[in-house]
């Protein structure tokens, strides 16, 4: 047992301490994205502007908004 307090505390501090950096990353994004959402939308369905919607981008295949001529 007394072999596993160092790794709890460990482990417990790495998770804590996680948090406060994805605030921030959270915070960042959102001041990025002020930026992006002139050309883009988030949106399920939403439209497309000069940029594709970005809904679902992640994980997807490059050039694959429909509706969206890409030059």
């Amino acid at each position: 047992m007394p072999h596993r307090m160092p790794m709890l505390a460990a482990a417990a501090f790495l998770l804590l301490g996680a948090a406060p950096a994805a605030a921030q990353d959270l915070a960042n994004g959102e001041k990025v994205w002020k930026k992006c959402k002139a050309c883009h939308t988030l949106e399920e369905g939403g439209k497309n502007k000069i940029g594709p919607n970005l809904f679902g981008v992640i994980g997807a295949p490059a050039g694959v908004v429909e509706g969206f001529k890409y030059s």
